[in-house]
């Protein structure tokens, strides 16, 4: 029940808290046919809740276990899917057991038809890596067709990556890849069980591997960064759609660092220095990369829309000011790993904010009747939605102003450092 309560809600949420959700080959999952969605794993619950949301189908989660320590969490947890596996370090041994019938929860659910999500890494790390597959992928498929042998079960691989998971206003890029069928190694595992769930699980590191940006060397995370971003203010920036099918956003990136990853040591380093330089270069005109690349954003048509945006935006920040500063408060203080952070923000917001609306709802329901509730929640969607979306176009109209307001001259020499640095880097071998 809470599961399509508060699916609506969640959706404006990733609305607010991304500015791009591109989601593509979607068509790729067999609906007709019983389904794992298996995916990465760069942040704490981000991936289940966005593929929850833009998703056809109720989706069934696995989630740690000491979640549910709490009966009343429990109930919750339940009601939005979520189907808890322990691990012996974190509930104990006594607790492992429980997890024979969480796994027949998953072979019921899929026997049913219902999509199960894996998060086939077991554990999150904030880094743009595919860390070693856990074989409870493997083991969940064996597993539901020992349960119902009639399955046609398919692995989906589900590609996760996001621009940057600890702050607000980024993009996020979901690939779906070729489906795998589990039937295909049920032979193999009848004969060699470990042997079948090895090679399963090579398969879906191998389909999943193309859909998950991917720096080798963490020493070359910062830098590699900035030239990620300055390709996406290559690409353009807007605010509508939010969200799309679009693939070029990941398979750019992925172009990006594949030809990092491959070049010689002395190349790389050449490489990074330039990086270093154009930042330098930056820093000491008091402008950034997006200023320079999209000038454009200082112009009249961007003033307009700043200046009719600002009393919806304003009444947006006002009304949903305490939500808000909750979510940044307990993320702030009680959060100490970073790939945590984003996600209890936006959870913390999110209850925070329903709860928020339904005082309101409850205050004008008594005062004005149903009409002032049904206003209260879509001016409040809509001005919630002005404030986040003002901001961007502040921000881009503040980056483009200060370049435009350097003399003529060295915007020229800027303009001009920054084509040579993108022309050494994706034409050099033209």
């Amino acid at each position: 029940m809470l599961y399509r309560i508060t699916r609506p809600f969640a959706t404006i949420a990733f609305y607010v808290c991304f500015r791009k959700i591109h989601m593509s080959h979607v068509e790729r999952i067999p609906w007709d046919k019983p389904v794992i969605l298996a995916a990465n794993h760069p942040s704490a619950f981000l991936e289940p809740c966005l593929l929850a949301c833009w998703l056809p189908k109720p989706l069934y989660f696995l989630a740690r276990g000491n979640l549910f320590d709490h009966p009343v969490f429990a109930a919750m947890l339940r009601s939005w899917h979520l189907v808890p596996i322990y691990r012996a370090e974190e509930s104990g041994l006594q607790a492992v057991r429980q997890n024979f019938r969480s796994f027949e929860t998953c072979y019921r659910t899929l026997q049913e038809g219902k999509p199960v999500m894996i998060l086939a890494e077991g554990r999150t790390a904030h880094e743009k890596r595919l860390r070693p597959l856990k074989k409870g992928t493997a083991r969940l498929a064996f597993g539901a067709l020992q349960f119902d042998p009639s399955l046609d079960l398919h692995v989906v691989p589900v590609g996760v990556n996001y621009t940057n998971s600890l702050r607000w206003r980024t993009e996020a890029m979901i690939d779906f890849g070729e489906p795998i069928r589990v039937r295909d190694y049920l032979a193999m595992y009848e004969q060699h069980p470990n042997k079948a769930m090895t090679a399963f699980t090579e398969e879906l590191r191998r389909r999943l591997e193309p859909r998950v940006i991917i720096i080798e060397d963490p020493a070359d995370d910062a830098w590699v960064e900035t030239l990620l971003e300055m390709d996406r203010h290559n690409r353009g920036m807007s605010i509508w759609p939010p969200s799309d099918r679009n693939s070029e956003p990941l398979w750019r990136e992925k172009a990006i660092t594949s030809r990092i990853n491959a070049l010689p040591t002395d190349e790389k380093q050449a490489l990074r220095q330039r990086v270093e330089e154009w930042q330098s270069e930056l820093a000491r005109h008091g402008v950034t990369d997006l200023g320079v690349a999209q000038p454009g954003w200082y112009r009249g048509a961007v003033r307009a829309a700043l200046a009719l945006s600002w009393l919806p935006a304003m009444v947006g920040r006002l009304f949903h000011y305490l939500p808000f500063r909750l979510g940044k408060y307990i993320s702030d203080t009680r959060v100490v790993r970073p790939e945590f952070k984003l996600s209890v923000a936006l959870g913390v917001v999110l209850g925070a904010t329903l709860l928020w609306y339904l005082l309101w709802s409850v205050g004008l329901g008594l005062a004005r009747g149903l009409a002032a509730v049904v206003w209260c929640w879509l001016l409040g969607a809509l001005t919630a939605l002005a404030a986040v979306w003002r901001g961007d176009l502040r921000s881009w109209y503040q980056q483009a102003k200060a370049f435009r307001k350097l003399p003529e001259s060295v915007q020229e020499r800027l303009r001009r450092h920054r084509k040579a640095f993108l022309d050494y880097f994706f034409h050099r071998d033209a």
